[in-house]
């Protein structure tokens, strides 16, 4: 006997030959190597001209309950055949992706649906030089190799469940999207045989990797801090018995800088908690100030002077005194941590200068930024950059300083841009040494 599965409100599958209802009888059958969802006939038959007892739908598993459950699931699923093509997507990834309908992924392979900046190369996803290290077409080429695979004989249906992975996939226009990715084998068992449902789930956990990003910023700038109020306590030990005018005006600016950085982190983490911005992720809104971009560089150079004795830290004289839009707390953590990182890659007997102007042309591949005036914050260390690490410097965890390392200048290209709008870049070369630069629009609304 023959057994229906009634379906509400599911399309069927990449089927020219179909036409979309409200409602479907449901069957399931091997479709080159993999499986195909597909409508049967009142007679419980698949469409099409060999239709016979050969094609006869039987099935022991529920389909319904099957897509039920899938479309109950907070995951984004996708069935996949053999070839990697989507044969069936849940309302949530219908939903993430903005679809109008199924529709429009079915026929697509995981990569194309998520974006993937690689996925139209070669033969598409999975099969280009990029797919051998990608988390997803791992656990994916896992699924299919498993035993599962092999038709070996199962007495009841089963789920397989690989390991979740992490996986970033790279799109053109905006930021990598990080995934917690994982794949099932449905083992569906029939009369004649087994037939697999090769399900792919993933979740989005772009903001929770941010999230954790800026909880582990704070840590490095609070440790950053902390080191030069050890320097300068050093620096008292060394000299003591000698008068020090200045004393209390220096420890006060630098407690007074671990306060701010404590604070401008509360302000970023309780921001980024409630942004709902899916598409950018970290766009936020924030509260500008006026500030002396002199001044400011100023203090900062004082501060850090004091905790590193044996460097010389000063202002360009080319710098001017104009009065920016900005947040300052956020503004000193990315110049503190360009300072800093210049001075770990300088010789003791060089110096690092900084220096402020404003720019007409500081455009520099930020199109938002394009015919905007904008004021230059810049840090100059006289180390060179290698160019097999220059593509990677503003990456988290790529440091050339050990393992565990890198998030100062990665805090600094997502601050900076995201944060304040502006645009942090940098040149480095044999002739002019290595120049970090922020520009900042000068036309920032209070």
């Amino acid at each position: 006997m023959v057994e229906m599965f009634t379906v509400v409100s599911l399309w069927p599958v990449r089927d020219l030959n179909i036409i979309p209802l409200e409602m479907h009888s449901w069957g399931i059958r091997s479709f080159q190597g993999g499986v195909e969802l597909q409508t049967v006939d009142k007679n419980g038959f698949f469409p099409g001209p060999a239709a016979g007892t050969d094609q006869e739908c039987r099935n022991p598993v529920s389909l319904s309950w099957i897509l039920g459950m899938f479309d109950a699931s907070s995951d984004l699923v996708l069935i996949i055949n053999r070839n990697r093509e989507t044969v069936f997507v849940n309302s949530q990834l219908v939903q993430y992706t903005g679809s109008l309908t199924p529709d429009s992924l079915l026929g697509k392979r995981p990569g194309a649906i998520f974006g993937c900046m690689n996925s139209g190369l070669g033969n598409g996803c999975g099969t280009t030089e990029f797919c051998v290290n990608c988390s997803a077409n791992l656990t994916i080429d896992a699924m299919f190799s498993s035993s599962y695979s092999s038709g070996a004989v199962a007495e009841l249906p089963e789920i397989e469940k690989w390991e979740r992975f992490e996986c970033v996939i790279p799109r053109k226009h905006s930021e990598p999207l990080r995934m917690d990715v994982h794949s099932s084998i449905i083992r569906c068992i029939r009369d004649s045989g087994i037939c697999d449902l090769y399900v792919f789930a993933a979740r989005d956990i772009t903001n929770d990797f941010m999230s954790s990003i800026m909880e582990r910023l704070f840590v490095h700038d609070l440790n950053n801090t902390a080191m030069k109020i050890q320097a300068f306590s050093f620096f008292l030990k060394e000299t003591l018995g000698e008068t020090f005018p200045d004393l209390a005006e220096r420890s006060e600016s630098l407690v007074d800088e671990l306060i701010d950085s404590i604070a401008s982190h509360r302000w970023i983490s309780h921001s980024l908690r409630n942004q709902v911005d899916s598409e950018e992720n970290v766009t936020l809104p924030v509260s500008f100030e006026v500030i002396d971009s002199l001044q400011l560089l100023e203090d900062i150079a004082d501060s850090f002077n004091c905790g590193f004795s044996s460097h010389l830290l000063k202002v360009d004289s080319s710098s001017v005194s104009l009065e920016v839009k900005t947040v300052p707390g956020v503004l000193k953590r990315i110049l503190n941590n360009l300072i800093k990182n210049s001075l770990e890659a300088t010789d003791w007997s060089d110096e690092v200068v900084l220096g402020c102007l404003p720019v007409a042309d500081g455009f520099k591949g930020n199109e938002s930024l394009k015919n905007t005036s904008l004021f230059r914050f810049w840090v100059k260390g006289n180390s060179i950059i290698p160019e097999f690490s220059k593509s990677r410097i503003f990456t988290p965890d790529f440091s050339t300083k050990g393992r565990g390392r890198g998030f100062g200048s990665y805090s600094c290209k997502i601050l900076g841009e995201r944060f304040l709008g502006g645009k942090v870049w940098f040149e480095s070369s044999e002739s002019i040494g290595t120049f970090f630069y922020i520009d900042l629009p000068m036309n920032q609304k209070i």
